[in-house]
Parts: structure tokens; C-alpha cells; sequence
């Protein structure tokens, strides 16, 4: 509800209506009668009338600067809105890749897990047939290093039963190399 008021400032008495609360008012009236009185004393040959049109150009100048900068921060609110949402972007893209990272690595752990058992196994002694290592899903491994004959190292039993005789003859016929190693690849030679 507008209300009128009957306002004194550096002496000079003024009616203004208004929807502002009266504390308000009586502020605004304080302010602007303490910077009217102010320049006036600065300025001895200045009116009281060249005080108040003074001060209304100080408090348009603050006004316009005070609107320059609120153009300012919004402007870098909006950058700054940009900003956030490009991060929020990468950051989708981040929770992302780690959630494939994550699973790459429950796969790889579960993974690393069975060929430490195939690791414990062998080393217990324990002997795969091909068909064991191609249901766990390796690949087939080298034969084993034989034991030495002469100069020459025989391949192990397991290899020559496994083998077929055409496979055999063939490779005999071709004079072909064959490896004899374990997982380490240690030994190549000519089939005499």
C-alpha cells in the first residue's frame, strides 16, 4: 500500500509517495541527507540545490557501475553454466569408462584367479590333456622338453602317442621343424 511522506533532507523539505516500509525511508533519507551535507562542506561556494543534483550524479555513477558488474557476473555465471555443464559431460564419460574399467577388471581378477588354480595344479603335478586346456579356454600349450638322447632331444610321450603316424611320416618325409619346449619355447630342431 503506498504512503505518503513528508521528507527533510539538507533543510529542504520534500513529499513523496511511496509502497516502501518507513524504515526503509527513513535509511535512504539518512544516506542521502549525510552525502548532500558532505559535499556541500567540501565545497563552500556549491548550493544546496548543485549538492543534491552532485550527489544524484555520485549515486547514478555507483548505480550504472553496480549494473556493469551484475552484466558481468551474469555473464560469468553463464559461462560458468557452460562450463559446469561440459564437466558434467565428461564426468558421465568418466563414470563410464570406470564402470568398464571396473568390470575389465572383476573380469581380468576372475581371470587371474582360475590361472593361478592351473598354475597351483601344475605345479602339484597335476597333467592336462588337450581337451582339459581347450575347455579352460588357453591356448595349447607347448610340448614338454623330452629327455635327452644322445645329442639329441626325443619328443615325450605324450607328444608321440598324440600324434598321428600320417602326421608323422609326413613330417619325416619334409625333414620340418619341430619345436620341443615347455611354456618358455627353450628348444628348436631338425627331425633327423
Amino acid at each position: 500500500m503506498k504512503k505518503k511522506y513528508t521528507l527533510s533532507i539538507a533543510d529542504m523539505e520534500i513529499n513523496v509517495i511511496t509502497e516502501a516500509p518507513e524504515e526503509t525511508v527513513e535509511y535512504l533519507v539518512g544516506v542521502l541527507d549525510r552525502k548532500i551535507r558532505e559535499i556541500a562542506l567540501k565545497s563552500k561556494k556549491c548550493t544546496k540545490s548543485e549538492a543534491a543534483v552532485l550527489c544524484a550524479l555520485d549515486f547514478c555513477a555507483d548505480k550504472v557501475e553496480l549494473k556493469n558488474r551484475i552484466e558481468a557476473l551474469e555473464d560469468e555465471l553463464e559461462e560458468s553454466k557452460d562450463d559446469l555443464e561440459h564437466l558434467n559431460e565428461k564426468l558421465e564419460l568418466i563414470q563410464k569408462n570406470s564402470e568398464r574399467l571396473e568390470r575389465d577388471r572383476a573380469r581380468l581378477e576372475v581371470e587371474n584367479n582360475r590361472l593361478h588354480a592351473i598354475i597351483d595344479d601344475i605345479r602339484a603335478g597335476k597333467r592336462f590333456t588337450r581337451e582339459e586346456l581347450s575347455e579352460l579356454g588357453s591356448p595349447e600349450p607347448e610340448p614338454e622338453i623330452a629327455a635327452p638322447v644322445g645329442d639329441v632331444y626325443a619328443a615325450s610321450e605324450s607328444e608321440q602317442t598324440e600324434q598321428p603316424k600320417a602326421e608323422e611320416e609326413a613330417s619325416q618325409k619334409k625333414k620340418s621343424r619341430n619345436r620341443v619346449g615347455s611354456m618358455f619355447d627353450l628348444l628348436t630342431f631338425t627331425d633327423i
